[in-house]
This record gives C-alpha cells, sequence and structure tokens, in this order.
C-alpha cells in the first residue's frame, strides 16, 4: 500500500483518474497485516478518514488535526505504476453483529516481504453503510465500465460476491 504523508487538507489524484466515487466518512476500519492488527476508529476534529473510488485504485485519505494528510492507495491490476505494485486482490462484503456491514479489501504486493511490521497480504476492512455499493463500484472500475448500479453488468464483475483478481 502506497502511504504518504503531506500537509494539505485535499487528496491529489492523477491527470488521467476518475473519481467514480467517494465516502467522507468510515464508521471504522480495520488492517490486518500479519503479524500485525490494526484498527482505526475516526474522531472528528482529531482525526477524520474518508474513502474515494477512482477508475484505477481505491485511495483511502486520513486527515490528522485539519492540516496532516496520509493517503494510502492500492491499485486495479494492470491500472498502477510499476513503482507502487500493491494490486487489489479480492473484494467481498460481510457482516459483524457488533460493527454491522463492511467491505473488505485484499490487497497484494509481491515486493513486500513478511517481516515484523506487514505480510505481503493485507486485509482491510471499512465499516461503512453501503458496501455493496462500494464493491460494485470497485467491480465497474476495474472492468473499465463508467455505467454504475447496472445490474446487467454486476453480475459480469470479476470481483462479485469475492471473486479473485489473481491472473488477470
Amino acid at each position: 500500500m502506497a502511504i504518504r504523508l503531506r500537509f494539505a487538507s485535499a487528496p491529489e489524484f492523477l491527470p488521467d483518474e476518475t473519481v467514480l466515487h467517494s465516502k467522507p466518512f468510515c464508521r471504522f476500519i480495520s488492517v490486518k497485516a500479519l503479524p500485525t492488527y490494526r484498527l482505526f476508529l475516526p474522531l472528528p476534529p482529531l482525526w477524520s478518514t474518508g474513502l474515494y473510488i477512482t477508475n484505477r485504485r481505491f485511495f483511502l485519505v486520513v486527515h490528522l488535526f485539519g492540516c496532516v494528510t496520509q493517503e494510502c492507495s492500492a491499485w486495479y491490476p494492470g491500472k498502477g505504476p510499476p513503482t507502487d505494485p500493491e494490486v487489489v486482490h479480492v473484494i467481498r462484503v460481510g457482516v459483524l453483529r457488533l460493527l454491522g456491514p463492511y467491505l473488505e479489501v485484499i490487497t497484494y504486493n509481491p515486493k513486500r516481504r513478511c517481516r515484523w511490521l506487514c505480510a505481503p497480504k493485507m486485509r482491510w476492512r471499512f465499516y461503512v453503510t453501503d458496501p455493496d455499493w462500494l464493491r460494485e463500484t470497485i467491480s465497474q472500475g476495474v472492468l473499465g465500465n463508467r455505467v454504475l448500479g447496472d445490474p446487467s453488468t454486476a453480475t459480469a464483475s470479476p470481483l462479485h460476491r469475492g471473486h479473485s483478481l489473481a491472473g488477470r
């Protein structure tokens, strides 16, 4: 996952990148990359999170104290720069009784070796109110189809119901 810290409030996108959907607030985020497990609970105005889905990647933006921005992104297969090999591998949705519905994004970075901090495979869970819509929007970004919410293309998606992108 490419992580960048900077002093700005607005996220920075590439010139050929189109925002398909933005989620300005996530209730809760968990990240699992063995052997570590991280939890993020937004505490506005001290700490807030936002999720952007573009035609090339999904993009997490964390604002600290309103002046420091941390950006984390994972690219769709074949759409990322060669310097950042973090690729979205699996997308699925689920529900936890205590925290509610979530979008799960599993990424893979072949250059990241298993160390004490992070493994090559990373699991992100975003606890939001509409994870199905987000999953379909990411699927549309992977396919390059700009028609969002079309049920006829939803079943053809490689990410529909947790399918893997391996080999794409």
